[in-house]
């Protein structure tokens, strides 16, 4: 079963969530089909006038590109800045992926404008494929986080452990028995619990609810999804401690052959938000 990952983590946690599943390629993971060759993404803020949905201007452009094997090989993003009503693009950074001799993602070098490295990701593996650790760099190849990853006897990954630079736990992520995200705990430099956020499945492995404590353990908030036949979330709603709904988000999609969508529509509190445009090119 393919699993989608929908907790609202930092972007530096998801790297380590994509290996949860050792069987599932990058496309899969992502929830994608078929064999995709790149997809341009853009997203616009968006209103409505007499009616009518209207595109304003260009906040965000990526660009993806995905080997044969439907793994990431690049990812470009662009910076937009926006004068007299013009949108300009331009690159901001570029993301390269690499793989060992056993096709296993090995290295991520992130480069500015400049060509010059700003991020440097390095993977090791277990002779068995499992991964065990990740380490994070600066341009200056000074150690900002580390990764190690713990197996049960069946391969299955039960935890994911970030560490400061200085050796200190940051996350500690706890996985089930079907390699989901159940448990986030995140931690202080001093070591001392700052929040955790505890999360439940449906029957098809779609992250169905998500709650959020403080450190001892009153609930924060609550965030609940619903999903269409696609597997896309079609609504995520925010509730305040007391039960009462502090916002909704709700999505509309667009879909192409292969039953991808193409054109998402993004509401809060049935308000629009933004409209995003994806461009998929796929192998011959």
């Amino acid at each position: 079963m393919k699993k989608l990952l929908l907790l609202l983590l930092p972007a530096s946690l998801i790297l380590s969530c994509v290996d949860n599943n050792q069987n599932l390629n990058d496309l899969e993971f992502n929830n994608l089909k078929g064999k995709i060759k790149s997809f341009e993404t853009k997203r616009y803020l968006a209103k409505t006038s007499f009616g009518e949905l209207e595109r304003e201007h260009l906040i965000e452009k990526i660009i993806n590109e995905f080997n044969t094997e439907g793994n990431f090989t690049e990812q470009s993003k662009y910076s937009i800045k926006t004068n007299n009503l013009k949108d300009e693009v331009l690159l901001d950074s570029k993301s390269i992926y690499k793989y060992n001799d056993d096709g296993k993602f090995s290295e991520r070098n992130i480069y500015n404008v400049n060509g010059e490295i700003t991020e440097k990701v390095i993977l090791k593996y277990e002779k068995d494929g499992n991964r065990t650790e990740e380490s994070t760099f600066d341009a200056e190849g000074k150690l900002e986080r580390k990764i190690k990853h713990q197996y049960n006897e069946d391969g299955i990954k039960t935890e994911s452990s970030f560490y400061y630079a200085e050796g200190n736990l940051e996350q500690l992520l706890k996985f089930d028995d079907n390699g989901n995200l159940m448990e986030l705990n995140n931690y202080d430099s001093n070591g001392q619990l700052n929040y955790r956020v505890k999360s439940q499945y449906d029957n098809n492995e779609n992250i169905t609810e998500q709650s959020w404590y403080y450190a001892d353990g009153e609930l924060t908030k609550d965030i609940k999804f619903q999903y269409d036949k696609h597997r896309n979330a079609t609504e995520i709603s925010y509730y305040k401690s007391d039960g009462e709904l502090d916002i909704k988000y709700n999505y509309q999609y667009e879909y192409d052959g292969e039953n991808n969508w193409i054109l998402k529509t993004s509401y809060a509190n049935d308000k629009v938000q933004d409209i995003t445009e994806r461009e998929i090119e796929y192998y011959e």
